[in-house]
């Protein structure tokens, strides 16, 4: 491939991690050459390996030469990563470099670049086809480089590997090649086109054995085979969605390394304290932010598996659905271990800008001479910084944004944590900058399961690069009482019954129901209803609560609990219904209504007693009721009911921006912007996605962060009364054929469509 007199270009393909880069590196590292590695995606562009026009310290416009550039003046090898991801008219610009001449003519400065004796360039790739974005590159651009492929390792090699690299005893690589083997030989039901890599890659194979390594230096002592058969457990089977397959993974453990695991003792409080934050069972020193955090087993095996992660180093992915703690848990653990969190919320049209950072004008404070003067400097992204500061950086939905920009940071996933900054180009030092994480660098990005609108699963490629977590919904009934009860203020009950227990009753019956099947049960609508009775309840003067207490809550006009407890329903599940999740039942809302308060008054009767004016208050749905609306300083509403346009949980919506974080960051700016609850109002209106005209259905991750209200349609009665008070002057008789003929025609065309 190489030697004094000429280079060739090599093409090394192969599946993912069976040790392409690897080879490269350390074959430069044996023959004392420097390596640097280009990750490509589909939107790299050739100024990335060329160089671009960028600011220096005057302010003026230089060209400043990328890393291939760099690489072929000082003789470096340069590894072309994911080669097939790259644009086909960026890789047919390097075709003079792939030939016999070695050169590159850059036409920014019209000057031919020789490469030097000792440059080799690498590239590696895929198969196309079985990975998102990889396509076929084309024979002319091929057949210039000398191809090498590589197939699977054989079990007796994966062994001596494992040992050499990870110290591990041979016997102990056996076990663990045969626990592989024996997984392999299975398919896993909710992932059955990853194949035989459906519950263990290579990856994962070589994290678990560096588990053993790192955990070797800190203990001198323990029995390692129940060491081995725990981690192995909580890395592959934490992973998996479906208890079978849990079963599965446990009893090949067990069957190989002659041990019992225990997820129950593995999950337990004291492994909370020992595998995430010492300071979990100290309530002093947990912010005050996260004291609505209940230890629930769902939470401390959540808290358990990221921590142990975490711990050893590895990228870590949470796969769950909404409201099921993900975001929470990563922002507790960047609090508690005391490190800077940074966060980008991933979309469709995400950049790698807005992870790396880029150039930006800058913004002068003060008169400067013209020459001093600065136009645009590189700012860096989150990501950067992160890196740079050792933080905790939180990729939130990163399914939402193109694999192929995810792939530019596949250096990073990487054990070795490294980033070229290509897009930068060269500094002052004429060295492209090559940006190592600090120890206490920490990455994790969050998804929802692919399915919902708008959700897709990762690449096998991307995905493998990770340490795997699912999160599954804690929907245990203990749980969920417990969670209610923790963050109820004191001093709120129900005369002879249980708001939780009353609570979840109601939730069960409703996802029941045919309307309600489709309802979303998560943590965040329960606490927002729990928040809401809060807020606008008067308290229980026979509690505890002290007398000044009882006093200043009567001064605010709340609502007895009753009526708090049936108007929190309304808000948080029985407003929604006919949109979002419930919108096939449509045509029926105001019936489903009526059926959910009569299930709440029926059981609240046999609760306590409901005397006429609270059943006058629980007409909500009755339009025959007069009701004027009324406006207050900081409220709005009908009477009985005044709804606090400044309460948190109206805003809570929008990942970010919308939820407990409230914030929304600018990649643009390089600056994070908050919500100020009490000035700020966020309402989003929709027409249902059933009709069409470029309407989509919204992902339930979305709109679970929303309050949801569905709006009847207007009656032939409603639409009389708007129409004769703005037009009085109109005889109403023609006012009511108006009416009915718009009516018919709406009915002919839209429904019946003649």
């Amino acid at each position: 491939m190489f030697g004094p007199h000429r280079s060739h270009p090599v093409l090394l393909q192969g599946e993912t991690s069976v040790g392409k880069t690897s080879l490269i590196c350390w074959l430069a590292a044996a023959t004392g050459n420097q390596c640097v590695r280009i990750n490509n995606h589909e939107h790299t562009d050739i100024q990335e390996y060329i160089g671009c026009y960028s600011s220096d310290d005057r302010g003026k416009l230089v060209f400043k030469e990328g890393v291939l550039i760099d690489a072929m003046r000082k003789g470096y090898w340069i590894i072309l990563d994911e080669l097939n991801l790259a644009p086909t008219d960026v890789l047919e610009a390097l075709n003079r470099l792939l030939d016999d001449n070695r050169e590159l003519f850059v036409t920014e400065t019209q000057e031919v670049i020789k490469a030097h004796p000792r440059f080799m360039l690498f590239a590696t790739q895929n198969p196309p086809g079985l990975y998102g974005g990889r396509k076929v590159l084309s024979r002319a651009f091929r057949n210039r480089f000398v191809e090498l492929h590589f197939d699977e390792l054989p079990s007796d090699e994966l062994e001596t590997i494992l040992h050499q690299r990870c110290n591990l005893p041979p016997s102990y690589c056996t076990k663990l090649v045969k626990v592989m083997l024996d997984l392999q030989s299975l398919r896993k039901g909710s992932s059955v086109f990853a194949g035989k890599h459906g519950f263990i890659t290579l990856r994962d194979l070589f994290r678990w054995a560096e588990r053993y390594r790192l955990e070797e230096q800190t203990k001198a002592s323990q029995d390692w085979l129940q060491h081995l058969a725990d981690d192995g457990y909580m890395l592959l089977a934490g992973r998996v969605r479906k208890p079978e397959e849990e079963a599965t993974i446990l009893t090949i453990l067990e069957k190989h390394f002659k041990r019992t695991v225990n997820p129950e003792e593995l999950f337990s409080q004291e492994q909370v304290t020992t595998q995430f934050s010492p300071l979990t069972h100290m309530v002093s020193r947990v912010p005050e932010e996260f004291h609505h955090v209940i230890w629930t087993r769902g939470m401390r095996r959540l808290a358990v598996l990221l921590g142990r992660a975490l711990r050893f180093g590895e990228s870590v992915l949470l796969v769950g659905d909404t409201g099921c703690g993900k975001t929470t848990v990563c922002q507790l653990f960047a609090s508690l271990a005391g490190k800077k969190f940074f966060s980008v919320n991933c979309h469709m049209h995400m950049e790698t800008s807005d992870f790396l950072g880029g150039l930006r004008p800058v913004r002068h404070t003060r008169q400067t001479d013209g020459d001093d003067a600065k136009l645009f400097e590189w700012h860096d992204g989150p990501l950067v910084l992160a890196m740079k500061e050792g933080g905790v950086f939180l990729m939130d939905e990163i399914s939402l944004a193109d694999d192929s920009v995810l792939e530019r940071l596949n250096s990073v996933l990487e054990t070795e944590k490294s980033l070229v900054l290509a897009e930068k180009g060269s500094g002052d030092d004429d060295d492209v900058e090559l940006i190592r994480a600090d120890a206490g660098f920490r990455l994790v990005a969050t998804m929802n399961p692919g399915g919902d609108f708008g959700k897709k699963e990762l690449s096998p490629a991307l995905r493998n690069r990770f340490t795997e977590i699912w999160c599954p919904q804690s929907n245990r009934r203990s749980d969920l009482v417990h969670i209610i009860q923790h963050n109820l203020r004191p001093g709120l009950s129900l005369e002879g019954g249980d708001i939780a227990e009353l609570m979840l009753d109601f939730i069960g019956w409703l996802t029941q129901q045919d309307f309600g099947r489709r309802c979303i049960l998560s943590v965040r609508d329960i606490l927002s209803w729990v928040n809401f009775l809060n807020a606008v309840s008067q308290p229980d003067s026979s509690s505890s609560m002290n007398v000044e207490a009882v006093e200043e809550e009567e001064e605010t006009n709340g609502l007895d609990t009753i009526t708090a407890f049936v108007h929190a329903a309304c808000l948080v599940y029985i407003d929604g219904i006919g949109s979002g999740t419930t919108a096939s039942c449509e045509d029926d809302a105001l019936s489903a209504r009526q059926m959910c308060l009569g299930f709440l008054q029926q059981r609240l009767r046999k609760m306590t007693r409901l005397d006429q004016e609270v059943m006058d208050n629980l007409r909500l749905y009755d339009s025959s009721l007069l009701r004027e609306p009324r406006w207050g300083e900081d409220f709005f509403g009908i009477e009985p009911f005044y709804l606090n346009l400044a309460s948190q949980s109206v805003l809570e919506g929008l990942n970010a921006c919308f939820d407990h974080r409230a914030e929304i960051y600018v990649p643009e700016l390089g600056m994070s912007f908050h919500v100020q609850h009490e000035k700020t109002k966020i309402f989003g209106c929709q027409n249902p996605f059933t009709q069409g005209g470029g309407r989509k259905g919204l992902p339930k991750s979305f709109l679970n962060r929303f309050t949801q209200v569905f709006v009847d349609q207007l009656t032939s009665n409603d639409l009389e009364f708007i129409v004769d008070s703005m037009f009085p002057s109109i005889d109403k008789e023609i006012l009511t054929k108006m009416v009915a003929f718009s009516n018919r025609l709406i009915q002919e065309v839209c429904v019946e469509r003649h």
